[in-house]
């Protein structure tokens, strides 16, 4: 078995933040916008993520485009399905990175840390990075059977590839985790990972 293969990190950030009335990307938490916290954390392991926008692409390009100081490059993708939600973008993603595992990362979770997405690394590279693999944290929650799944996910890079063969365009993301072979995961103690920026509420509460 050879070296770990390096994971490339995917955040997506496509949609059109109706709930929330601004773009998901550009909220701003604390010192950055949301879209920054997640940059931050998972250059950690890719310091060229690719950044998959849709909706408010050349609001978010214009953004990170100010930012002429960031100690990462971030490849901006534009999705002009970005209605067929998450799937559509992460298969923009793969095109643009064939052969790679993703580190997959929405902006709904914004606040996830360096120190989970070095574990994420080093938890699939301990697995042999499983072509078809898929790797997520997860929370105890209750009963020993009761496990909370959240993200940041790494996909294998076949698995990846799949979605660019898919006949469903629109279909859910969590549905491709049924095909994955092993299912990976392992617990964290950091509630982040279930974090959802959706709406007014929610930008208060990670505020």
């Amino acid at each position: 078995q050879g070296p770990p293969r390096p994971l490339r990190a995917v955040i997506l950030c496509a949609g059109a933040s109706s709930r929330l009335g601004e773009p998901k990307a550009l909220a701003r938490l604390g010192r950055q916008s949301a879209l920054e916290w997640l940059l931050e954390a998972v250059s950690a392991v890719d310091p060229r993520p690719i950044v998959v926008a849709g909706r408010h692409f050349a609001a978010i390009d214009a953004h990170l485009g100010r930012r002429v100081s960031l100690p990462y490059t971030p490849f901006m993708i534009e999705n002009g399905r970005w209605r067929d939600g998450r799937t559509g973008s992460l298969a923009c993603a793969v095109q643009e990175a064939p052969g790679a595992d993703l580190l997959v990362a929405p902006v709904d979770v914004p606040l996830v840390g360096q120190d989970l997405i070095l574990a994420l690394e080093s938890s699939w590279a301990k697995a042999g990075s499983p072509d078809r693999g898929w790797l997520a944290p997860w929370t105890q929650e209750g009963a020993a059977s009761m496990r909370r799944y959240g993200h940041p996910v790494v996909l294998g890079a076949e698995l990846a590839g799949s979605l660019l063969r898919a006949a469903e365009p629109a279909r859910p993301l969590s549905r491709f985790r049924a095909e994955a072979h092993p299912l990976l995961g392992f617990e964290v103690y950091d509630m982040a990972i279930h974090d959802d920026l959706d709406t007014p509420e929610d930008l208060a509460r990670l505020r």
